[in-house]
């Protein structure tokens, strides 16, 4: 009956001609509302389970919704035997490297080693040539000289028998000698020509390693890729972007959805405002910060402190919701009052009124 009362007074007052002085400042009627947050995936999935429901309050971070993607888990494990595959194949690289390390090391070593080694068998040959030539010089005059004195009977035909088969041993070794002083030679040009066996080797290690870099390369694509996928099946699990509750549910378990279609909206009801208009010749007087009252039709005499937070930066022809015939040709601004309390029992979509607290006369508000 008291509600009713309060109600009638503004009506009776303008009925009768007075002005109830109610407050200073400037009226406004719109409804409440909230920024609204949708909540959904940065890939397709299937949903498997969904943790609340409408008007179930959630922390930042909360797990809301979990999503599975085969495909993605396929990927994953394709991209994790192609990792293990060139890691295997890399342990062998890492080995023949290593073997041609060994290589070259011997090579640096042995080369120069061979070449003296070859250069001294060839001096040995030649003088050993040479021995032989002064020996077939020696056998091939005295073979010469004692078969005459053999038939005057100067010596004996035994001795001259003796000196021809030295001179076809001379003969023989100095033949023999000549094939290994050229078989010395080949040898020498042999081992010189080794002499680029370290170049050699250090050039097949550098391909090897070139090789092993770019086994590397592909591992690192690859990991980057994996990790790529990780991430994805991380996003899987949909977590409360901010504290707030739940308006609606948009989806149900079982339901594939395509990346970024809304699961879940939510607003967080400690920042509702009141969303309303005021007309272009009024807008001057109100600036953001000023302090205001915001009244919901469920208390209507318990005003909820309020302060302005937002000023559209451009008229509109009629507001969204038109309260009165001659309100639909007039230009109006529309304004957000930020509410600062009543936590609970503001709610989005709620009508409400407010008064801002601008210089001016005292104006009844609007019951």
């Amino acid at each position: 009956m008291q509600a009713k009362k309060l109600f009638l007074l503004p009506m009776l007052a303008v009925l009768f001609g007075c002005n109830r002085q109610v407050e200073p400042g400037l009226f406004i009627s719109g409804r409440i509302d909230g920024d609204t947050v949708d909540i959904s995936s940065k890939i397709a999935g299937r949903i498997v389970d969904l943790k609340v429901r409408e008007g179930d309050t959630v922390q930042a971070g909360q797990i809301v919704a979990w999503l599975s993607s085969p495909q993605e888990e396929a990927n994953r494990d394709a991209q994790k035997a192609r990792i293990e595959q060139l890691q295997r194949q890399l342990a062998t690289y890492d080995e023949r490297v290593r073997q041609a390390q060994i290589y070259e090391d011997q090579a640096v070593m042995d080369s120069p080693a061979k070449v003296k080694e070859a250069e001294a068998a060839l001096a040995r040959a030649q003088a050993e040539l040479v021995r032989w030539e002064a020996e077939l010089k020696q056998a091939q005059a005295d073979a010469q000289r004692y078969p005459p004195l053999a038939k005057s009977g100067a010596v004996a035909v035994q001795l001259a028998d003796q000196y021809e088969t030295k001179e076809k041993i001379a003969v023989a070794s100095t033949e023999a000698s000549r094939r290994q002083v050229a078989a010395a030679e080949a040898a020498l040009d042999q081992a010189r020509a080794q002499l680029e066996n370290p170049r050699i080797k250090a050039a097949d290690r550098m391909t090897l390693l070139g090789e092993t870099q770019e086994i590397h390369s592909q591992i690192e694509a690859y990991q980057a890729e994996l990790r790529r996928i990780n991430a994805n099946l991380t996003d899987l699990t949909i977590r409360a972007p901010i504290t707030g509750t739940i308006l609606t549910r948009a989806a149900e378990p079982g339901r594939v959805i395509a990346a970024g279609q809304t699961i879940l909206t939510m607003v967080d009801l400690s920042k509702l405002y009141l969303r309303g208009f005021v007309t272009e010749g009024d807008i001057g007087r109100v600036k953001v910060g000023q302090m205001a009252e915001v009244y919901l039709d469920s208390s209507p005499n318990e005003p909820i402190p309020a302060e302005v937070i937002r000023i559209d930066p451009q008229v509109m022809f009629t507001p969204e919701n038109t309260y009165f015939k001659d309100d639909r040709v007039k230009q109006v601004m529309g304004v957000k009052l930020g509410l600062k309390g009543a936590v609970g029992l503001a709610k989005p979509g709620m009508p409400a009124d407010g008064t801002i607290m601008v210089p001016g006369p005292r104006v009844a508000r609007g019951g």
